[in-house]
């Protein structure tokens, strides 16, 4: 065989090893923790082993690439929140792909926002399509010589012969030695013959996820470099002018009625009907999505611009520049009515992640202004993706839910609010240590309340799904000494 089918050889049993490993993590449930986090990492060393056969001149930079992916991986291994771990799950996602989108002949870190897009594109087909191109392609089964095959036959079959009686002799040994060890093999060898659809459907998937993302890095034939057209469509300076300066008017106009009626306070809004709450409410959402429709329109701008000299580049810069300190000061207000709102209503996570995803456009038009408008835009793609997967990083690191407890326990402590312990005990069991910690802030009969329902609401979990979150809320509400009741102490 040649070095190349060894290789498809070897990416397809890698691959079909990663989905019975995936059939065996994920038959738990829907939950996600440990499972995946070990998925990922054996996925990681596998690309890291068979990648380097193709490519051992350039370990260190492959290197780098996967170190996203673990780092990916070991995040699902620390909070529980549905919202955090599916936002780590896109980051995963987006750092799977970046190893196969530097396979194009651009640099990674100089690539711009259309390389990125059809590189994520051509990830996705490539992972569908590599298993079956594996099977029907890459593997000559025509030519590998039947005394070949039935030499690896006999010589398996010697080795399963001789490993049998000395496996089912330890086997025994060490399941009479440990209840719980005896637990587990009775779990893996309890074969249900009804689930078998079940367990071919998650070892066929996973198989297809690992295996095609396998070969599009070991055996894929390396793309030529996307050639740019000579012609492409552009726009003359007049024309991105014209919709750049009247956007900034705009901008202009609705910051100077901001700045007024922020000045007026209260008086300036009850003439026009409004509360703070309601003023809050109804600006907040608008305004995110009005930044953020800016930045496509800007990034869209820059690439359609056909540059002529010097003269154009400066008032693009002038309006461009001019539009990010607008988008500032929209950002400021919405911020200021997202503050009020929370005064008047407490924190949820709706509020939060909006929130976070300002900062994160903030972050990426601070990078464009400091690439695009200084004549470096194949720097900015590569750039607001990094912040992207560092702002869902250090969402980890901030822990939304509990958080979002802290500042409602704060918010109850004002005069005539109240906290909401049923939106409390419907967020995951990241926030439950703040929710203990703040118990003794609250009523007594609230207080007695939440504790018993903390209590009732304990769960186990496979250790599949395990985190540690639910091993740090196990922990709080173990210790945890509720109260008695009104009925309990009558009784």
């Amino acid at each position: 065989m040649t070095d190349r089918t060894q290789v498809a050889f070897r990416t397809l049993a890698v691959g079909l090893g990663l989905g019975v490993l995936g059939d065996g993590l994920f038959r738990a449930g829907s939950g996600l923790g440990v499972n995946l986090t070990l998925w990922v990492l054996a996925l990681a060393a596998a690309i890291l082993a068979l990648v380097r056969v193709r490519h051992a001149e350039h370990p260190p930079r492959l290197s780098w690439l996967v170190a996203p992916v673990v780092l990916f991986g070991l995040l699902f291994l620390w909070r529980d929140s549905p919202t955090l771990q599916a936002l780590n799950l896109i980051g995963l996602i987006v750092s799977l792909s970046l190893p196969l989108i530097q396979q194009h002949a651009v640099d990674l870190r100089r690539s711009r926002v259309t390389d990125l897009l059809l590189g994520g594109l051509e990830t996705a087909g490539n992972t569908l399509l590599g298993v079956p191109r594996l099977l029907g392609v890459e593997l000559p089964w025509g030519e590998i010589g039947p005394s070949i095959q039935a030499k690896q036959a006999i010589a398996i079959s010697r080795g399963v012969i001789l490993t049998l009686p000395i496996l089912a002799l330890f086997t025994a040994l060490l399941v009479a030695a440990d209840a719980g060890f005896e637990r587990i093999v009775s779990t893996i060898f309890d074969f249900d013959l009804g689930a078998l659809p079940s367990h071919l459907a998650l070892t066929g998937g996973f198989t297809m996820i690992a295996g095609g993302l396998l070969w599009t890095l070991a055996l894929r034939p390396t793309p030529a470099a996307r050639v740019q057209t000579a012609r492409r469509l552009t726009l003359k300076m007049t024309d991105i002018g014209v919709l750049l300066g009247s956007v900034n008017v705009l901008f202009l106009g609705f910051v100077i009625v901001q700045i007024v009626t922020l000045m007026g306070g209260a008086d300036a809004m009850a003439a026009h009907g409004w509360t703070y709450s309601a003023y809050a409410r109804r600006g907040f959402f608008e305004l995110v999505t009005v930044v953020a429709l800016c930045l496509p329109m800007l990034v869209a701008a820059d690439a359609l611009l056909r540059r002529r000299g010097a003269k154009d580049e400066g008032w693009f810069r002038l309006l461009a520049g001019s539009q990010l300190v607008l988008l500032a000061a929209l950002t400021a207000s919405a911020m200021i009515r997202m503050r009020l709102y929370q005064l008047e209503s407490g924190l949820t996570e709706q509020r939060f992640y909006t929130v976070a995803f300002m900062g994160w456009l903030m972050l990426v038009f601070g990078w464009f202004g400091w690439t695009v408008l200084r004549g470096q835009s194949e720097r900015f793609a590569f750039g607001g993706l990094v912040a992207g997967l560092a702002v869902i990083v250090g969402l980890s690191v901030v822990n939304p839910d509990g958080w979002i407890v802290r500042t409602n326990l704060r918010h109850a402590a004002a005069p005539g609010r109240s906290f909401d312990g049923d939106y409390a005990l419907s967020l995951s069991r990241d926030a439950v240590p703040a929710l203990i910690d703040g118990l003794g802030s609250l009523a007594t009969s609230q207080r007695v309340q939440l504790e018993h329902r903390l209590i009732e609401s304990q769960q186990s979990t496979d250790w599949r799904n395990w985190t540690w979150s639910h091993q740090a809320a196990a922990d709080r509400l173990a210790d945890l000494s509720p109260i008695p009741s009104t009925a309990e102490v009558v009784r």
